[in-house]
């Protein structure tokens, strides 16, 4: 039984051999470093894999300072964000309060010059309707005349 097994062991190892003759050397890879730039602030040296580098993504590969340096510029820029975007809502909140009180001021101008024109258009209203009489009673008391000489004139030559 013992010969069986050195037997079985022998032919494992004569069938195996030429596969390992034949196998691929593993690749040697030299890291590539590799500079990444997030911002002008913020550029990080990292290590750019090549393909088929064993790797669970292909890529680039980042240090866990690398990745905390990363966080921290992030949250510094969440935090400008807020800033800028703050003092621009403060610099469109007085530019909108000046709109509005320019737009108010405007209104009461209109609302001023309306009231002096229908002041006016009242006023030659009344004009035109005092007008209006004087033509008619000039108008009656000539036709009164014009009649009064015709009668007159008519009686005179008779």
């Amino acid at each position: 039984m013992q010969v069986g097994i050195k037997m079985k062991f022998i032919y494992l190892i004569v069938f195996l051999f030429p596969f390992t003759l034949f196998a691929q050397e593993p690749s040697t890879w030299k890291p590539t470093p590799v500079e990444v730039e997030f911002t002008p602030d913020l550029v990080i040296d990292a290590i750019f894999l090549k393909e088929n580098v064993p790797s669970p993504i292909e890529g680039i590969i980042f240090t866990t300072n690398q990745i905390s340096d990363i966080k921290t510029k992030l949250v510094i820029c969440n935090n400008n964000l807020d800033k800028i975007v703050d003092e621009q809502r403060n610099i469109c909140d007085v530019k909108l309060k000046k709109c509005n009180s320019d737009c108010l001021k405007l209104n009461e101008e209109l609302i001023a010059e309306k009231q002096s024109l229908s002041e006016k258009l009242l006023l030659k209203t009344e004009q035109l309707n005092k007008s209006k009489f004087t033509n008619k009673v000039i108008l009656i008391t000539s036709g009164s005349f014009v009649t009064i000489l015709t009668v007159s004139l008519l009686y005179a030559t008779l």
